[in-house]
């Protein structure tokens, strides 16, 4: 694939190329307050959310717990910070990409258009796979391998790291088909290369995969074991893309 050297044609494609530091950085402001403004008014939704979720907590569980006088509500905190930028996320994307549109070239704007929807959705499918499939099944390992005679006292703000850590990195995880897939249809990575690297990926994912989940064998292979899949899945679409690709040119 070659890439084309016009300009993009975006509706602030003029502007783009006049536009001074001081433009650019006035843009970047408003953006940003835009994601902020959004980021707050998820998280007071995220507050009147977050009880059905420690309930939930508490059902999985038992009785839940708290050791300080301030831990119960600086978790409550985190939950509506963390659902409110799961709800600000779409406004956060948008704003991401009206500020960085203008600077790509046309093909690389089409490209990002068509991914863009499909990325959102690998990663809520990567949240609910999380949720319904790791979550369980590591709460279930954790509990029950307890002694007989011993019941867990869990603290809120450790189940909801625990909580955090099962289902966040997912939604990561899942985009890496996409993102290999646009590397290779943009000429920034090769099939070839990943397909020569695929030994340090499976490190790498092992290695990121004993960082993150507790450290027991069930959440360890829920997460590298997919990751691996995803690498996989991800060379294939790469290797579509170059074949797509050279059709084109």
């Amino acid at each position: 694939m070659q890439r084309s050297s016009a300009r993009p044609d975006g509706p602030y494609a003029g502007e783009q190329m006049k536009m001074p530091v001081v433009e650019h950085l006035r843009e970047l402001r408003y953006r940003l307050i835009v994601v902020l403004l959004s980021a707050a008014a998820g998280a007071v939704f995220g507050w009147f959310a977050q009880e059905p979720l420690v309930e939930l907590f508490a059902v999985q569980v038992g009785r839940l717990v708290y050791f300080t006088p301030a831990e119960l509500f600086v978790t409550k905190v985190r939950i509506a910070v963390v659902l409110g930028l799961l709800v600000a996320l779409p406004v956060l994307l948008v704003q991401a990409w009206l500020f960085v549109a203008p600077a790509l070239y046309p093909h690389e704007a089409r490209l990002v258009r068509r991914v863009g929807p499909f990325a959102y959705a690998l990663f809520l499918t990567g949240l609910a796979f999380g949720y319904f499939v790791v979550y369980p099944a590591a709460l279930r390992f954790l509990v029950r391998s307890s002694p007989d005679g011993l019941g867990p006292l869990v603290s809120i703000a450790k189940h909801f790291e625990l909580f955090a850590a099962m289902i966040l990195p997912f939604g990561l995880v899942f985009q890496i088909p996409l993102v290999l897939y646009t590397a290779a249809r943009l000429d920034l990575v090769s099939p070839l290369v990943l397909q020569r690297r695929r030994r340090h990926v499976v490190f790498w994912s092992v290695c990121v995969a004993a960082v993150i989940t507790p450290s027991d064998g069930v959440t360890f292979l829920m997460m590298a074991v997919p990751t691996i899949f995803l690498f996989e899945l991800g060379l294939a679409l790469a290797r579509r893309a170059v074949r797509r690709g050279e059709g084109e040119v």
